[in-house]
């Protein structure tokens, strides 16, 4: 769960005290890439530098929340599977609360619907094909996204996609996840667009809502791998319901009968 740090510590580590720190810790060329930005519960900003010649992009917070987490998930996904996710580049946490992560710099266009109306047929298959294997590498790493969207997922030239931003990430051999899921907050989505909603859908329902969008070109085995992603929607997580999550958790969202009526119509 979330710790607030009041905001005058927040706002006192500025864009330049940012530098400083990567500076120190051997990046070079570094531009920030957005302002800093104060939340109710950290602040945030990001830059692109160069390390050990690796163009990164960085993310930088001021926080109690885990972002090393983040970064061992992604570590963990980028050696299996190194062709759908970035490459993480180092992360490190000075004085408790700042902290950064450095992951390879991708270049590319986020998925659209006008991005794939655009593309040539070859590369819209491996575009198709790329978002049905990052699904179930999720799926069998058992690892929740929890923010799967057309946002997240960058189309390099040759239509291989890889997912990023992992910071709200639940998965299997985390040991904080087993407090946090105690909270039934932990397995919510930000309930936009295509991303999950609290409990009722999850990386791969986002995923298939995602695939429908090829739907209407001519893409070999379409129904099939669709279908292959719809038959995993809500396993996963009702999974950790099942497994983690306390009874008395059950209760404490509205959605919850609604989740377990939908599911005997699903499987």
């Amino acid at each position: 769960m979330n710790q607030q740090i009041p905001e005058s510590d927040r706002a006192a580590v500025t864009l330049e005290i940012w530098q400083q720190i990567l500076a120190e810790n051997g990046f070079v060329n570094i531009k920030s890439i957005s302002p800093l930005l104060v939340t109710g519960y950290d602040s945030h900003c990001y830059f692109r530098a160069d390390y050990n010649n690796i163009n990164c992009f960085i993310k930088c917070r001021v926080s109690k929340d885990i972002m090393e987490k983040e970064y061992r998930a992604l570590k963990k996904l980028y050696q299996l599977y190194p062709d759908y996710f970035p490459m993480p580049v180092l992360y490190k946490n000075s004085d408790g609360n700042k902290m950064f992560l450095a992951i390879e710099y991708l270049e590319g266009d986020e998925l659209s619907e006008d991005l794939i109306m655009r593309s040539s047929p070859d590369k819209r298959k491996r575009m198709f094909d790329s978002i049905c294997k990052i699904a179930e590498i999720l799926f069998e790493q058992k690892l929740i996204h929890r923010d799967f969207h057309c946002g997240n997922l960058m189309v390099p030239a040759d239509g291989t996609i890889k997912l990023f931003d992992f910071q709200h990430v639940l998965g299997e051999g985390f040991e904080e996840d087993e407090l946090n899921l105690q909270n039934p907050k932990r397995l919510r989505g930000t309930n936009k667009r295509l991303r999950p909603a609290p409990y009722l859908w999850d990386d791969m329902y986002s995923a298939y809502k995602i695939l429908k969008m090829f739907e209407k070109y001519e893409i070999p085995e379409f129904a099939q791998k669709t279908e292959e992603i719809k038959s995993k929607i809500g396993k996963l997580r009702n999974d950790f319901l099942k497994n983690k999550f306390p009874m008395c958790a059950y209760w404490n969202y509205k959605g919850f009968i609604f989740y377990k009526i939908s599911g005997l119509f699903r499987n």
